[in-house]
């Protein structure tokens, strides 16, 4: 990841004076006083310089600083570009992101904004994605954690980069049961896992119709896990399909012209002939999953139960190398 930031980083560094002169202008419409933006001014300029000379660990908390006083496009790509430079590509991808949406109707932001995409397509094939959706009966106070930090409710809103590998998903809240979940992501890949946290029935364990209600509960994830499931195999129809018209394009009647990128081409008939089968699967799948879970649903009786049952998630996987399920449980 390193090789790959140095390789980009001789572009962005020679974009500094531009990056510069923007962000004094943004720095200018600041609500701070004038001794405050004066400061934040000052600063930028020094931790410019830090990061012109690889100090990243330097500029980093100077630039966040320089944040505090004032948020804009330049301050948050600058924060990018230093977070890959001490190796937290998940991190630098978050900060570009949110360059994209401070500068994207700032004229001004013009080349920060692009810089930052073009950043952001570099880091997407190695750094993981996931998207949380939390139930919407979940209570007001839910608090919802990846591994040890938690997630703030406006992150939630768009997929979370994360490092490949691993991760533990927990949520809970005062009047609900305990969610917790693994997941596991590859390079490049984009998951979706929904966060089923319900509040804690009336009706006590073993009592009239809590097991009716447990059995309903898990055929409804059922179903919107083969929802989900479904859609994720359109997805990678859809790319399937975007992936052999760009072939055809390139090499009319199945002849590429001198000077044509092989490996690119090779890349993209690759992941071409991935996404079709695994469509094929999810979409299999999917409709197991939404068929058991309505029958689930229409056949729960109401007996008693003593605990709620365990439930697993098939989680849709979709990633550069095509796509592919991974198997969530939620114990409760």
């Amino acid at each position: 990841m390193r090789c790959l930031f140095r390789r980009a980083g001789v572009a962005a560094l020679c974009a500094a004076g531009g990056v510069l002169l923007v962000a004094a202008r943004s720095l200018a419409q600041a609500e701070p006083g004038e001794d405050r933006l004066a400061g934040a001014r000052s600063l930028f300029a020094e931790a410019l310089r830090d990061e012109g000379a690889m100090r990243f660990a330097e500029a980093l908390p100077k630039f966040q600083r320089v944040r505090d006083v004032r948020d804009t496009a330049s301050v948050e790509y600058r924060i990018g570009t230093c977070l890959e430079g001490v190796g937290q590509p998940a991190q630098a991808y978050a900060a570009y992101r949110e360059a994209t949406v401070l500068g994207r109707d700032d004229a001004q932001s013009t080349d920060v904004v692009a810089a930052a995409i073009e950043r952001l397509r570099a880091l997407e094939k190695h750094v993981a994605r996931l998207v949380l959706v939390l139930s919407p009966r979940a209570p007001g106070d839910t608090e919802v954690r990846i591994d040890a930090s938690a997630v703030p409710a406006r992150a939630m809103l768009e997929p979370i980069p994360l490092e490949p590998g691993t991760h533990v998903v927990t949520a809970s809240a005062k009047d609900a049961t305990p969610f917790r979940s693994e997941v596991v992501l590859p390079e490049g890949a984009q998951a979706s896992l929904s966060i089923a946290l319900e509040p804690r029935p009336a009706v006590e364990a073993g009592a009239p119709g809590s097991s009716a209600s447990s059995v309903r509960t898990t055929g409804w994830i059922a179903v919107a896990g083969g929802g989900a499931l479904a859609g994720a195999a359109a997805v990678l129809l859809l790319a399937r399909h975007l992936d052999i018209a760009s072939l055809g394009r390139a090499c009319p009647g199945g002849q590429c012209p001198p000077g044509a990128n092989a490996a690119e081409l090779q890349s993209t008939r690759d992941r071409a002939l991935i996404e079709g089968p695994a469509a094929l699967v999810s979409g299999a799948v999917g409709l197991v999953a939404a068929s058991a879970g309505a029958w689930l649903v229409l056949s729960a009786r109401d007996t008693p139960s003593a605990s709620p049952p365990a439930t697993a998630r098939l989680v849709p996987v979709v990633s550069w190398g095509g796509g592919g399920l991974a198997l969530a449980g939620v114990f409760q």
